[in-house]
């Protein structure tokens, strides 16, 4: 097995978790390697689309990009902007795994989700794909890929998934990866450790957790 792992520089969240599945397979000796999926078209652009993701949360506009965009997914029928920006680098995607002789394609971010959905429409792709939800809940134009493998962060999150229109055997609730670092840290300096130490995991401290870490932008967790 020689496995790509694709992130995107929108967010440190998708990278995180990305770096800590690659940690994962490295200790466990799995040929593996992570990129961000917009470097394979340019750099700069990368960097912009980061940029972009910043300013947007600084100024309260993601919460009104993630409305559109549920708007806009919601016709079954149709391809959102979204998915036919990122359907134009997908031959350059597809080119890179051939090239390098990737079997598996794990996606940490929507972005590589589109792409290789795209691919697999086209029948061009033969891997296998997976898809790490890194949010807590299904986000707008995600029920518009069509990927092997879904890794959602909680079992409370699979009927919304497939009530969004992802395909409930394809759906698998192991969570969001988290590196060593952090596991074994356990406690209350470590946080996924200290959470699940605690009673009232699922009812409380997730929201509690999850207003503090910096969603507050977006509005509440349970809306």
């Amino acid at each position: 097995m020689k496995l790509l792992i694709l992130s995107c520089s929108t967010g440190e969240g998708h990278n995180s978790a990305g770096k800590a599945l690659l940690e994962y397979l490295e200790e466990n000796g799995v040929a593996c390697e992570m990129t961000d999926t917009l470097s394979l078209v340019t750099s700069p652009v990368s960097q912009m689309v980061s940029d972009v993701y910043l300013f947007s949360t600084r100024r309260n506009l993601f919460k009104t990009v993630y409305r559109m965009g549920e708007t806009v997914s919601t016709g079954l029928s149709l391809q959102s902007p979204v998915y036919m920006a990122n359907k134009l680098y997908a031959k350059r995607l597809y080119d890179y795994i051939v090239d390098n002789g990737f079997d598996t394609v794990v996606c940490t971010h929507l972005f590589p989700a589109e792409a290789l959905t795209a691919l697999k429409r086209a029948g061009r792709l033969d891997r296998k794909t997976v898809f790490v939800m890194t949010d807590y809940t299904c986000i707008p134009f995600t029920r518009e890929t069509d990927l092997d493998y879904y890794i959602v962060p909680h079992e409370h999150l699979v009927e919304e998934c497939v009530q969004k229109g992802l395909r409930r055997e394809r759906l698998f609730p192991f969570g969001i990866p988290v590196r060593r670092a952090f596991r074994e840290k356990g406690g209350e300096s470590g946080m996924c450790g200290g959470l699940r130490q605690r009673s009232r995991y699922d009812r409380e401290v997730v929201p509690r957790c999850l207003r503090k870490h910096g969603v507050r932008q977006f509005g509440r967790p349970d809306s």
